[in-house]
């Protein structure tokens, strides 16, 4: 019974494993100019770290968290895809730019800085390298944890020509300077020259799901057309009621913020 019982708990324990794509870790090999690792100790001590707490919060407590909402669309979007050929199309808002979480937020009501996906964040004193503590209990649609590396693989992601998406390679080439892994839930993004709004425009960086992407290469255009929506770091994920032609979006209870007060509500619908 008790060896049945451990290969069971293996079985559990490398199913919860998140996939490590042996490309992508010999790319940031390849660019050790703008992907670093280093060890917590190495955080520099004189950082002034701040958490947004100071801001009031906006949401209604008696506001309850879940639910459906139905909407109508004109036409079937020619891709569910993130980037690549037809992703930037007319549904693309309600699957990720109304939808993703970043590693901050604004207060609808001051314009401060809140958290998103970081608990915390600091600047460095000449304003060109934000620092950035994850929520670690922050997950995907599907579970997963988010940490450092999914930041990492978003530089990968965008970058790679399987991606077939120009913009976004170029755009996550000179927008952005480096990006460092201290451990799973710190790092350190530096901006690639001096520029105002510092912190929001490094902040805005998104995690994407290595596990969901773990067959990310040459076919990315065809494997992931009507895939890819299903796994990211926001509240809400979209299926389809055929009968009635209508996208059908849901809320996920595991995704995002898990357990963060009211004070961060998920993006409009």
């Amino acid at each position: 019974m008790r060896t049945l019982l451990a290969f069971l708990f293996v079985l559990t324990t490398a199913s919860a494993q998140t996939y490590e794509d042996p490309k992508a870790t010999a790319y940031y090999a390849e660019h050790k100019d703008f992907f670093h690792f280093a060890k917590p100790t190495d955080v520099p001590k004189d950082l002034v770290w701040h958490d947004g707490s100071e801001q009031k919060e906006f949401a209604d407590p008696r506001a309850v968290r879940g639910g459906t909402l139905r909407q109508f669309t004109g036409s079937t979007p020619p891709t569910l895809r993130r980037v690549g050929p037809n992703a930037n199309n007319g549904f693309r808002g309600e699957l990720y730019d109304n939808n993703d979480f970043s590693l901050i937020s604004s207060h609808p009501n001051t314009e401060e800085t809140i958290p998103a996906l970081a608990t915390s964040w600091a600047m460095s004193p000449d304003g060109m390298t934000a620092y950035f503590r994850l929520d670690p209990n922050a997950k995907f649609t599907d579970g997963q944890p988010i940490t450092a590396d999914d930041y990492f693989y978003t530089f990968y992601f965008n970058r790679s020509p399987w991606a077939k998406a120009d913009w976004y390679a170029d755009f996550y080439t000179r927008e952005w300077g480096s990006i460092t892994k201290y451990d799973a839930h710190t790092i350190a993004i530096k901006a690639p020259r001096k520029r105002p709004y510092q912190l929001e425009r490094l902040g805005q960086l998104i995690p994407l799901p290595r596990n969901f992407f773990k067959d990310f290469g040459p076919n990315y255009e065809k494997l992931y057309i009507t895939t890819a929506s299903s796994r990211r770091p926001g509240p809400y994920f979209v299926g389809h009621d055929r009968l009635a032609k209508r996208k059908v979006r849901h809320t996920h209870p595991g995704a995002g913020l898990v357990g963060r007060p009211s004070q961060v509500l998920p993006p409009p619908l």
